[in-house]
């Protein structure tokens, strides 16, 4: 049987699935190419404003770090959502809500793991769900390109984390490890 504040947690999410729909539509009308995140990120913040969070900052690459304090004495958990779109800068992306679903191009990736990392703080907050650890959300840049945000925000925090959620990809199923990303660079020489 789940706990009470759990059941809360829940509830508040359903209660809640109108203003997620907005949000979400309205993170994914700002633009986020590689290495151009801020506008996203500045929105982001503002939202992260409303929750109980002890600290909002950026950090050296551009990463938006929100930490949620605990209790003391449990993990430090990180939950990830990458900041970043595959899009050329000044694209402008419209987005459509019809029947409860919300349409556009990149709604996947990653607008809809921020917008979840937003909804569940709330969530958090409402039902008054206290954590043992810290949760630290970091909403990373240039993932698309080179992953350096989370390569830069790992190193930075070496040692000082417990648990690391990448949250990323599809709307069926989970993965519980993943692929890397190797970049080649070839120079061919040939007749013609």
């Amino acid at each position: 049987m789940a706990r009470p504040s759990v059941m809360a947690a829940f509830a508040h999410v359903e209660k809640d699935r109108e203003r997620i729909l907005r949000e979400w539509a309205q993170l994914t009308e700002v633009n986020a190419p590689s290495g151009k995140e801020r506008p996203r990120a500045m929105l982001i913040e503002k939202l992260l404003r409303e929750s109980r969070l002890a600290q909002i900052r950026f950090d050296r690459t551009g990463n938006l770090i929100a930490v949620r304090k605990g209790t003391g004495g449990g993990p430090v958990v990180v939950f990830d959502a990458h900041l970043d779109t595959v899009f050329q800068e000044g694209l402008q992306i419209k987005t459509t809500i019809r029947d409860g679903k919300i349409y556009a191009p990149g709604v996947g990736d990653n607008t809809r793991n921020i917008e979840a990392l937003l909804a569940m703080l709330r969530a958090l907050d409402d039902a008054r769900i206290k954590t043992r650890g810290d949760l630290v959300f970091v909403f990373t840049v240039e993932e698309e390109t080179a992953l350096r945000g989370a390569e830069e925000f790992l190193k930075d925090n070496k040692g000082k984390i417990d648990h690391y959620v990448a949250l990323d990809g599809g709307y069926d199923g989970f993965t519980y490890g993943g692929i890397g990303i190797s970049w080649y660079k070839h120079h061919l020489i040939g007749p013609g």
